[in-house]
């Protein structure tokens, strides 16, 4: 009962409230803010700096503008979400998002014409004839969206992430997370090892 309190359970449990767009991520985001018990809401301000998950919850959209140039990679802003991303254009914020873009390009396999990895992470595109997600169906694949959601949570267990994600370190994790999160909502996830004592709190 007290694993309700989890990071992870609020950000399951509002994940189908307005799912598309940065408008749709922002919303659900915010009412994740808002369910966050004291103990829960802590163990995120801690992990995210202080960022709400409203806010957290474009970064990797907003990563999406990181593009290869030069040899490099180089943040260039869309003009039609600059809005939205400006709270990461600071020097720190536009590094980290190079450097997981960097990290995160051409790490999996891939055929010509596929979008960069950290783009496929965003998606899967399971048939409608199934009535569930299983690895092998037709338009998955070990770099879709249940693959980089069970990669964030492995790096919030302490653990690694599984190849062929590099995801350095819990806050880079929860950032993929409360964008992604709406996956969630019909999964039963282990309990992350850093927030056990969100579960056992009071």
């Amino acid at each position: 009962m007290r694993a309700r309190l989890l990071v992870l359970s609020l950000l399951c449990a509002c994940g189908d409230a307005f799912a598309w767009g940065h408008q749709g991520h922002e919303v659900s985001g915010a009412i994740a803010d808002e369910l966050l018990l004291d103990n829960a809401s802590q163990q995120v301000h801690q992990i995210l700096g202080g960022m709400p998950l409203r806010v957290a919850a474009t970064w990797a959209d907003c990563a999406k503008d990181v593009t290869q140039s030069d040899g490099g990679f180089v943040y260039k802003p869309d003009p039609k979400f600059h809005a939205t991303c400006q709270i990461f254009e600071t020097s720190e914020g536009i590094a980290r998002m190079e450097d997981y873009v960097a990290r995160n390009w051409d790490n999996c396999q891939r055929q010509p014409g596929d979008d960069p990895c950290h783009k496929a992470y965003h998606y899967t595109d399971v048939a409608i004839q199934h009535d569930h997600y299983e690895l092998g169906f037709s338009g998955t694949s070990d770099r879709d969206v249940v693959a980089a959601i069970n990669a964030a949570i492995a790096v919030l267990q302490g653990q690694l992430a599984p190849a062929p994600f590099s995801i350095k370190d819990e806050q880079e994790a929860l950032l993929m997370l409360a964008r992604h999160r709406r996956q969630l909502r019909e999964r039963q996830l282990p309990l992350p090892s850093q927030l056990k004592q969100i579960a056992h709190a009071s």
